[in-house]
């Protein structure tokens, strides 16, 4: 399809939804012989942060590890796909949005979300963020250089973890969240890890400096759906927000809620600590869309001011 073609004005997908009711023939020839119909966006503009969040809608950063916050052609629900995976849709003032969440391996460039029924798409721009490296020395090379026991272990909590992150609900996301603890970003989201001078998996959230016993409180409404004592992650409390948004908080000292439990804005999780894999107390807050990490901040209820600020004290 040349370029402007690959700009299809929607009228011509009503021109199909109409020969489709007038003429049982045409049905197969338009089933076989119709494209796919790609629509280009437009970038947002430089304020579109706070109008996206005087809707209650997450800041659009369309980086690996970050989000795309499409509005929807003729408010269709799709489903929408991005990268053969289901995409969140929220409605806000009378309008459907598609809220795409970016995987950190995402290479840059252009990219679409298709519907899975229908042959249309929208594309989209991702940028290049360039993250910096981190270099953590630990006292033993335990939780680096895993012994058989301990890799057996870590791959039933792998296990465990993941349907955690899958957990789907059909409630609707929550979209306004807030600080979880106090204290300032000791990592960034996104960093290229090193242990003891070897490469593991970049920093899947942010790391708030708190003292041990500092209350970690839900950033959101939502269902405790896991807890539990991990390898790396030592005391975490999973809670899921809604439709598979779900928030990790790690190394706690103690846990108080159980799996289960319902929360509210506010109420109490845990304590920071320094369990599992950690030098010192802090809070490990990972936020998950779909079973993809994010950097937390793009969902805070001030978010234009949230990624250059740490959490209030």
């Amino acid at each position: 399809m040349n370029k402007s073609a690959s700009r299809v004005n929607l009228g011509i997908v009503d021109l199909i939804a109409k020969a489709f009711i007038t003429c049982n023939l045409c049905v197969i020839s338009l089933v076989l012989f119709t494209p796919t119909l790609t629509l280009a966006t437009d970038t947002p503009a430089a304020d579109s942060g706070s109008k996206l969040s005087q809707l209650s809608l997450p800041q659009d950063l369309p980086v690996p590890g970050g989000l795309k916050v499409l509005p929807l052609p003729d408010n269709n629900p799709g489903p929408w796909l991005f990268q053969n995976a289901s995409v969140l849709t929220l409605e806000r003032a009378q309008r459907l949005w598609a809220i795409i969440a970016i995987p950190l391996a995402t290479k840059a460039g252009m990219h679409k979300i298709c519907l899975s029924n229908q042959p249309l798409c929208l594309k989209f721009k991702i940028h290049q963020k360039r993250y910096q490296e981190q270099h953590i020395e630990l006292a033993t090379n335990r939780r680096v250089q895993l012994s058989k026991k301990d890799l057996k272990r870590h791959n039933q909590e792998k296990q465990i973890t993941a349907k955690a992150f899958n957990n789907k609900r059909t409630k609707t996301a929550e979209t306004e969240f807030l600080w979880p603890t106090a204290g300032p970003i000791s990592s960034e989201f996104g960093l290229k890890r090193f242990y003891n001078g070897v490469a593991r998996n970049p920093h899947s959230g942010i790391d708030i400096a708190a003292p041990k016993g500092s209350e970690v409180r839900s950033p959101a409404k939502g269902q405790v759906v896991l807890t539990g004592n991990f390898f790396f992650n030592g005391k975490t409390v999973f809670v899921n927000h809604g439709d598979a948004l779900v928030s990790m908080f790690c190394h706690l000292d103690q846990i108080h809620v159980n799996q289960g439990d319902q929360v509210d804005t506010g109420n109490l999780l845990g304590t920071v600590g320094s369990s599992g894999r950690a030098t010192g107390a802090h809070l490990h807050w990972s936020l998950s869309l779909r079973n993809v990490r994010i950097d937390p901040r793009l969902w805070l209820k001030d978010t234009l001011a949230s990624l250059s600020q740490a959490a209030p004290q």
